[in-house]
């Protein structure tokens, strides 16, 4: 019986030279993604924060409890086979609201994600490529930014817009991309001195066009690195906000609400705090292990 083709034989399998820039793109991305997977740190990462995702997203096929009824006669149980995690003070099942919980954490990582990544970008290229006080200017405004521990910040902005799930994303998003736009600003600085640039401005090609189509290209790898790392700083900081109570509002479940509940029972029902618990842990070295194989593959210096 043959062989079936590898990633690793992708290139030779679509012909010596890629015949178009999907193609070569694709290959591209599937030599990257073999290394990624090569790794198995990286694998043991990829699978935690897919199996609590997928787990978050598939809730009402996992558990057939809500995560915000409640029901007093059942209060405080022990982990059991009708209630694999217990239950709370208000009877709720512990599984239901850890497995709820996750889309209100999972919502914020990625809603954060979505906009700082953008942000930080088109701060840090448009410094870096004019240069001068344009330069000055957003780079002393991300100074400000990064003046200011991010979880204070992020607790300054909460309070003041009023605590809520789109106000949550709002918040940890002003307090994360500064060190996005300083990437960006470091590799634009590098790329806008090469020969393809000055190229580009010979061939008549437009400042916003060499920008889109040339520059912001090449910096998304290092941006993308330093963003899959910061996830689980973000999650601690999703966390905390919950902990305060200044993140997603009661009865919906949140990670870090959970555990800020669950902490005057800890002595003797410490599931209620434990798992939610367990659940920031897991996601954050999750991201943590994607994070370090997605550097050592994308480092330019390997």
């Amino acid at each position: 019986m043959p062989a079936q083709p590898t990633l690793a034989t992708t290139g030779q399998l679509a012909g010596s030279a890629p015949r178009s820039a999907l193609q070569a793109a694709l290959l591209r991305t599937a030599e990257a993604c073999a290394d990624i997977w090569a790794s198995r740190l990286t694998r043991v990462g990829i699978v935690l924060v897919a199996m609590m995702v997928l787990a978050s997203l598939a809730a009402p096929l996992l558990t057939p409890y809500s995560p915000t009824t409640t029901d007093l006669g059942a209060r405080l149980l022990q982990p059991s086979l009708s209630h694999p995690l217990g239950t709370d003070d208000l009877g709720r099942d512990v599984l239901a609201r850890l497995l709820y919980g996750g889309r209100a954490t999972f919502a914020i990582v990625f809603g954060t994600l979505v906009l700082i990544v953008p942000l930080g970008l088109l701060v840090g290229v448009t410094a870096g490529f004019f240069g001068g006080i344009v330069d000055v200017v957003l780079m002393r405004l991300t100074d400000i930014f990064l003046a200011f521990p991010r979880l204070v910040l992020a607790l300054a902005l909460v309070a003041a817009l009023g605590p809520s799930l789109f106000n949550a994303i709002i918040a940890v998003a002003l307090t994360s991309w500064p060190a996005y736009a300083r990437i960006a600003r470091a590799e634009t600085m590098t790329l806008r001195r090469a020969d393809f640039i000055s190229i580009l401005k010979v061939l008549g090609a437009s400042r916003p066009r060499i920008i889109l189509f040339h520059i912001v290209p090449l910096c998304i790898s290092s941006v993308l690195v330093r963003a899959t790392v910061d996830l689980a700083g973000i999650i601690i900081i999703t966390a905390g906000l919950g902990f305060l109570g200044l993140g997603v509002q009661p009865p919906y479940p949140e990670w870090g609400a959970m555990v800020s509940e669950g902490r005057r029972f800890m002595q003797d029902q410490w599931w209620m705090a434990t798992f939610p618990g367990l659940a920031v842990l897991a996601v954050s070295l999750g991201f943590n292990l994607i994070g370090d194989g997605l550097r050592d593959v994308m480092d330019p210096r390997a």
